[in-house]
């Protein structure tokens, strides 16, 4: 029994050493990984965190600017808040698309109108171009009638005249070739010459158109003078 006891006992000496030789190994290693993390972080602290600052109480000097938008609206979201960095062209607001769709579709409809509105002129463009030819002819002729009522006026009131003026006796009418004249008493007594236009010789005489009013005193038989 002795024996055996004392051989058991060297061979349990010699394996002791193995669990201080892990921990050693587990420390190294955990000291390693600190150095190289702490290595890390100075490098990342040195190349990163070196270029920007760290406050509380900072102050930012910037300018305001007002924003207006180009159409009014309902605003349904805001896509950009306080201190917010936004870029150009970036949508900052959106608004209700309810307003413009209904006037887009108010445009539209305006539109249509309009192009049926230019078809119906087309379409109605050679009938109106009759009309006008029409209507031109129309006025030809017009102008045509109205030329022969004047004519035919004239005419009347040539008759006319001759009609409603003075009538004097074929021997008050005399002439040469100055044209047809009477003798007339002027207001002194005197007889002095006037030429006169004569019109229809009738049984009462000499129709006198121009020259005399009527009034006047006209020497009936002027062959004497």
């Amino acid at each position: 029994m002795d024996n055996n006891t004392s051989n058991t006992a060297p061979a349990a000496t010699a394996s002791a050493p193995a669990p201080s030789n892990k921990r050693r190994r587990a420390l190294t290693a955990l000291a390693v990984v600190v150095v190289v993390a702490g290595g890390a972080w100075g490098l990342y602290d040195w190349l990163v965190l070196s270029h920007y600052e760290d406050t509380d109480n900072a102050y930012v000097q910037g300018n305001v600017i007002q924003i207006t938008p180009q159409m009014a609206g309902t605003v349904m979201a805001i896509m950009a808040d306080d201190t917010d960095f936004v870029k150009s062209g970036q949508p900052l607001v959106k608004l209700d698309p309810a307003d413009a769709k209904v006037a887009f579709e108010q445009s539209e409809a305006a539109l249509a109108q309009a192009v049926r509105q230019v078809r119906t002129l087309y379409a109605n463009n050679g009938s109106l171009a009759a009309q006008v030819t029409l209507k031109q002819s129309d006025i030809v002729r017009a102008q045509s009638d109205i030329a022969r009522a004047q004519d035919d006026l004239k005419r009347r009131q040539a008759v006319f005249r001759a009609i409603v003026a003075p009538s004097l006796p074929e021997s008050a009418v005399l002439s040469d070739d100055k044209g047809s004249f009477v003798y007339v008493v002027g207001g002194n007594n005197k007889v002095e010459r006037r030429a006169v236009k004569t019109g229809l010789v009738t049984n009462q005489g000499v129709a006198i158109v121009s020259g005399l009013t009527g009034s006047e005193r006209v020497v009936e038989r002027a062959g004497g003078f």
